[in-house]
């Protein structure tokens, strides 16, 4: 264990400051006593500077906050007493403020934190990182860059500080007042703990109440809970996992005092409240006057079918100034069938009774599958319940539902437009699908659908993808195809659209009927629009880069022979039926007008009339193929 001893601190002193000089001098006299009694225990490694800084007030406030000098202070009369003994602090910071305690980003965190520990010298800063009070705190997702923040203040400060975390293991409770706040599960606090790994090297458990306690006294389940989690998740060797079993009725024989009964609605030993101290009050008490049970009670609970269990637990009350003590005896019964019972185990290891308000768990371990459960309890004067608590072995969970999800769940398309969706697969390790669409109108390849280029009338188009785990599994997105108002693209007119050559220089016009050209094609061909042993130029706007087609080319695989940018000097791309000159050809683009000038000669053994077509994109829609020409190869 290591133990940092607090510095004093009055109820003066926190709300009005007019103590600081006395406490100042009180705390050396104080802590150089401590050394002479204790200095060479292993265990006593330094101090804890009690007053909470807010280093929100060190920002507002600047190098002239008197906090700071206290610290400061402080700091240098621990050092003077003993130097080998280190000061820590838990100061707060918070992301939103307002008037003299504005909001922190974690730049401004830095910078002040910086100054602090080059004018402080505190040897351990321990921030409290708001997770479990949370009003004003930085959210769990950015608790990283805050500590990231410090940790970059502590190594520019220069001073050798450590940087630890004062991890609030309680949580917040809007109903709760006086400071109630019970613990956080175990999981809240795997992500505090986490988050902020990188940047600090201890860390510092802060709770309210001794609520950690296995006999808390405000929370007393979620205590316990907590306790179980915490056991089984870092020593399940130790503490196999268990939970709670649900007790879906129970019946006390002889029947509650009616001056404390239970409750017709919401049974009190199941209502999972606790009973935990809240001013005295006993309303989630059942309580039995030993002249009315003669000292026992019995407790029937049926679990609604046969479980495996392996602890009952009860909770009681002693206060012995009421005359409420804690049962003398737990025996615990357990049943298949309500009729024939078998001894589970018994205890009469209670805590000692107190005269004060105080909770205590009864606990009886063993082993069994039953589905009733029989505690009964022996007792003197009052004997106040509050829980009864079947533990046992968690069900099994059911298998995982494979579900599949597809994004976007709709959308809207014009003529050849298109739109990626994505399919997410939960339940199973194989998320692969299998992508399908009904009517089929347009193209589906992987999840990539692409509208026809021409919609006579608007429809809707079911994209599905099913699981290939589970093909009864699958979800499906809609394409709602509408037609466009926009007009086509115009392709042509090709200028010259006849003649005779080897060569020549050919412009081929195109306009946009909506948005920009995206992309133009020519195609001069013997054989009508194929490019197979064509020659085929393709075009694009968004880079000028042209290709031309391969000999092998088809209409279902297209190849190129070579890509260039127009205009780029000494470069020609060849077929065997013709060559592009880059260096000669240049593009005109007016707005939504787009002129391709195409330097082209051609091979003397591609002989004959050479039909010309054209076709091109705009951002809506695309002309195919339609005829601008001809030219005679001699």
């Amino acid at each position: 264990m290591k133990v940092y001893l607090g510095s004093l601190q009055t109820e003066a002193d926190w709300a009005t400051g007019l103590e600081f000089t006395a406490l100042r001098e009180y705390n050396k006299r104080v802590a150089t006593e401590i050394l002479q009694l204790y200095g060479n225990h292993p265990s006593l490694r330094g101090w804890y500077f009690t007053q909470e800084i807010w280093m929100n007030w060190v920002k507002y406030y600047g190098p002239t906050y008197y906090g700071t000098a206290l610290m400061r202070d402080f700091v240098d009369d621990m050092k003077v007493i003993n130097p080998t003994k280190r000061c820590t602090a838990a100061v707060v910071f918070k992301k939103t403020g307002y008037g003299a305690m504005p909001g922190l980003t974690p730049a401004e965190l830095q910078s002040v934190t910086t100054g602090f520990l080059q004018t402080t010298g505190i040897d351990i800063l321990m921030p409290q990182d708001g997770a479990g009070a949370e009003e004003g705190a930085a959210p769990l997702n950015e608790l990283a860059s805050y500590f990231a923040a410090m940790a970059a203040a502590r190594d520019a400060a220069a001073t050798g500080t450590v940087l630890w975390s004062t991890t609030e293991t309680f949580t917040a409770n809007p109903y709760l007042s006086n400071d109630r706040y019970p613990p956080a599960d175990v999981f809240r606090i795997d992500q505090q703990v986490n988050a902020i790994r990188p940047y600090v090297t201890g860390y510092v458990s802060w709770i309210f109440g001794n609520d950690m306690s296995p006999q808390a006294t405000y929370y007393p389940v979620e205590a316990s809970a907590l306790n179980r989690e915490y056991r089984s998740r870092f020593k399940p060797q130790y503490f196999p996992r268990s939970e709670v079993l649900p007790v879906q009725s129970y019946q006390a024989s002889p029947a509650p005092s009616p001056y404390y009964p239970d409750s017709p609605y919401t049974p009190k030993l199941s209502d999972r409240t606790g009973g935990g101290y809240n001013g005295y009050s006993l309303a989630h008490w059942i309580g039995f006057r030993i002249e009315e049970t003669g000292g026992v009670v019995r407790i029937t609970a049926d679990l609604g079918s046969v479980r495996d269990i392996r602890m009952v637990r009860a909770l009681s009350q002693s206060w012995v100034v009421s005359g409420i003590y804690r049962p003398r005896m737990m025996t615990v019964e357990v049943s298949s069938d309500g009729v024939n019972w078998t001894l589970f185990g018994s205890t009469n290891s209670f805590p000692n009774d107190t005269l004060d308000f105080a909770v205590m768990w009864g606990e009886v371990g063993g082993f069994a599958s039953a589905r009733y459960v029989r505690c009964t309890f022996t007792h003197i004067a009052w004997l106040f319940l509050s829980e009864l608590e079947v533990l046992g072995v968690p069900s099994a969970p059911p298998p995982p539902t494979v579900s599949v999800t597809v994004t976007p769940t709709s959308v809207a398309l014009t003529e050849n437009q298109s739109q990626q969706f994505s399919a997410t697969v939960t339940g199973t390790t194989n998320t692969a699908v299998t992508w399908s669409m009904s009517p089929i109108v347009g193209s589906l390849i992987n999840g990539l659908y692409t509208a026809p280029s021409y919609i006579p009338s608007p429809q809707t188009v079911t994209v599905r993808a099913t699981s290939q785990a589970d093909p009864t599994k699958s979800g499906a997105g809609t394409v709602n195809l509408v037609q466009s108002t926009a007009p086509p693209p115009r392709v042509g007119p090709m200028n010259p659209d006849q003649g005779t050559g080897l060569s020549h220089l050919f412009s081929f016009d195109t306009e946009a009927g909506s948005g920009s050209i995206q992309w133009i094609q020519v195609l001069f061909s013997a054989s009508g629009v194929t490019q197979t042993n064509g020659c085929l130029i393709f075009y694009r706007t968004s880079d000028d880069i042209a290709a031309v087609s391969a000999d092998a080319a088809t209409p279902d695989n297209y190849q190129w022979a070579g890509w260039a940018v127009i205009g780029t000097p000494g470069v020609t791309v060849s077929n065997s039926q013709c060559t592009l000159d880059y260096q000669n050809s240049w593009v005109v683009k007016n707005g939504s007008r787009v002129t391709l000038n195409l330097s082209l000669s051609f091979s003397p053994n591609w002989s004959g009339t050479k039909d010309v077509f054209m076709a091109a994109a705009d951002s809506a829609q695309t002309v195919a193929w339609p005829y601008v020409g001809y030219w005679t190869i001699p």
